[in-house]
């Protein structure tokens, strides 16, 4: 719609807008521009044929900026993108879509991306729930980065990315939340007590860092550090952590966190300090889902 750029601007927030464009056939991106200062980007290997993948791709690389890719989200991509049947291929017939026009790779997801030349520092991977430790080596040489979304990815398809593979093999990951047709909320706290809860290894200053810096280096923007330079804004947790040896993982989490900022984005200087933030829905825990079936209403404005 272009209002979140606005929106966001409005509170003084720093922030990455994408316009995602669907296309299993060929579709030429010239005239195509995002709106409200939003930037092009493909939906998914499975949704978009290769030239538009290739075209974003190209084009990030020639601009500079960020673009995202749903990727590797369930077992069904990489049949659809090695054998050009399965799930994936039965839906988008019953969409009326023409699967003709699209030429079957023959490759798993990740070979898929690189040899469009889409694998770089400038795409942000979303879920990557079924990808292996040497496409997880290939990702990690690429420069490129992970969203994890672990709701949606438990509503989807039940499965969850493998944190311990991915920090293994040296992938810089981020917490996102997908889009509302997976999450009861775009709730980054939640989807961290959640990866938190299902990844042991995972510490609570490791999951920080994935809602914080990491997050703002994988988006390219200045956000989610303190340091000389900027004025990121800082936000107060406000629970009762479990006990234990890590009290910022017993207090990311504990359910229905408080929160407000401490300091707003900007600085204090004329802005209303104390103000509280959104808490978390009384309807659920930090793991709730929607039942399986209950999309939602369509809305591809996650956030991080």
């Amino acid at each position: 719609t272009g209002l979140a750029g606005a929106a966001a601007a409005a509170e003084g927030l720093a922030g990455l807008f994408l316009w995602e464009i669907i296309g299993i056939g060929r579709r030429d991106l010239e005239g195509l521009d995002g709106t409200g200062g939003a930037r092009l980007t493909p939906h998914a290997p499975y949704s978009c044929h290769p030239d538009l993948i290739r075209a974003c791709a190209a084009r990030a690389a020639r601009l500079g900026h960020r673009w995202s890719l749903h990727f590797d989200e369930d077992p069904a991509e990489a049949e659809f993108l090695m054998t050009g049947g399965g799930a994936w291929a039965s839906y988008l017939r019953a969409l009326g879509r023409d699967l003709a026009a699209f030429p079957v790779p023959g490759q798993a997801p990740t070979a898929y991306l690189a040899g469009l030349g889409a694998l770089d520092k400038n795409v942000l991977l979303v879920h990557a729930c079924c990808t292996g430790p040497e496409e997880l080596a290939a990702i990690a040489a690429s420069g490129a980065a992970v969203a994890l979304c672990p709701r949606s990815n438990l509503h989807v398809s039940g499965r969850l990315p493998d944190v311990a593979a991915m920090r293994a093999a040296g992938v810089p990951m981020l917490i996102g939340t997908d889009s509302l047709a997976g999450v009861p909320d775009l709730d980054p706290l939640a989807e961290a007590a959640l990866l938190l809860q299902r990844s042991p290894s995972l510490s609570g200053a490791g999951a920080l860092r994935m809602l914080t810096g990491a997050a703002g280096r994988a988006l390219g923007v200045p956000a989610g550090r303190l340091q000389p330079g900027t004025a990121p804004g800082i936000v107060e947790l406000d629970g009762r952590p479990e006990a234990g040896a890590d009290p910022l993982r017993g207090l990311l989490c504990t359910a229905r966190l408080a929160r407000r900022w401490a300091v707003e984005p900007g600085g204090p200087q004329g802005r209303d300090e104390g103000k509280a933030l959104p808490k978390r829905p009384s309807s659920g825990p930090p793991g709730h889902l929607l039942p399986q079936g209950a999309k939602g209403r369509e809305n591809h404005e996650g956030s991080v």
